[in-house]
Formats: C-alpha cells, structure tokens, sequence
C-alpha cells in the first residue's frame, strides 16, 4: 500500500493458532488444532496492527496461485482440519470446500498455472489425496476456478504415498 508514493502498510495474510507451543496430544487433525486465515495490516507510520479474520472454516496448508504470492490476492487454497479441499475467497468471504469422503484426506494443493493466462485462478491444482482404508493414494488434478467441480484427471497410485510438509510447483526449461 503506499500514500504519495510512500510505502506506509505491510499487509500479511497467515493462518493463526490459538497457541504455538504446548501439549497438543490428542488434538491433531481437529478443528481446535487447526488454524484459521486471518490478515494482519502493519501501519509503518505509527506501529500499529490491525488484524482481521478472513474466514470462519479453519485452513492449514495454505497455497495461492504463485504469480501472485507476496502481492495482493483474492484466492487462498488450502486443506480443511478434516482433509477436505478448501478455496477461500478473500475478497468476497466465500469459502468452498471440497469434501473427499470419510478416511480420506488431502494433502497441501500444489498450484500449476496455466500457459498463456496472467489472470488469478487461470491453473490447475494437484492434489494428493490419501485413502486410508484402503492404504492408497491418488493424485486430483482440479481446475483453480472451480476446485469443487469434475476432476480434469484423477490418477490411481497403487500405494500410499507419504505424507509431505510442503510443496511448490517449479517450471523446468
């Protein structure tokens, strides 16, 4: 943000904890352990912060479409405290989920844009999804616009694949 040319605000969005550090036993995976998407606005011209809470449904794994990641954005990724897809639209307040069905749990979206498109959402999302019951995985791959819509491709791996941390998308060339 800038005022006469200036650079006067950081703005950062995050997703927040209640707590960072403590005994967590027995919480993974449910919505108290989860965090949520809120915006911080820090105001270099006096110190002050302003927060704001930019979805109700708690995220982790958040990934934006990475021509627009440290600028400003509308769209935000992410996997609920119960495995589903989520995307959130920041500006709007919509927030659409992408249930996957019991004992199933997706892993952190990895963000494809698409050839040819400088528009936010023009992409594809590669999602890992984990089977439990049948210890095998599979690999989504969605349209960005509407990740709630029909699978572009789905790919059946014959077993599990490991849970990973985090994960970006790197053109070759």
């Amino acid at each position: 943000d800038s005022t006469s040319g200036k650079r006067d605000r950081v703005i950062i969005d995050v997703v927040r904890h209640e707590r960072a550090y403590g005994d967590l036993s027995g919480m993974a995976g449910t919505p108290s352990a989860a965090g949520t998407l809120w915006r911080f606005t820090l105001d270099l011209r006096d110190g002050t912060v302003e927060e704001k809470r930019l979805a109700k449904k708690p995220i982790e794994s958040p990934e934006v479409d990475p021509r627009v990641r440290g600028r400003e954005h509308r769209f935000v990724y992410g996997v609920t405290a119960d495995g589903a897809l989520l995307r959130q639209d920041v500006v709007r307040g919509v927030t659409r989920v992408r249930e996957l069905g019991a004992g199933r749990r997706a892993e952190q979206p990895v963000y494809v844009p698409r050839p040819g498109t400088s528009a936010e959402g023009g992409g594809w999302l590669l999602v890992v999804v984990h089977d439990f019951a049948s210890s095998t995985s599979e690999l989504l791959i969605l349209n960005a616009e509407d990740p709630c819509g029909p699978a572009i491709a789905t790919v059946h791996l014959p077993v599990a694949q490991p849970c990973s941390v985090h994960t970006r998308w790197q053109p070759g060339g």
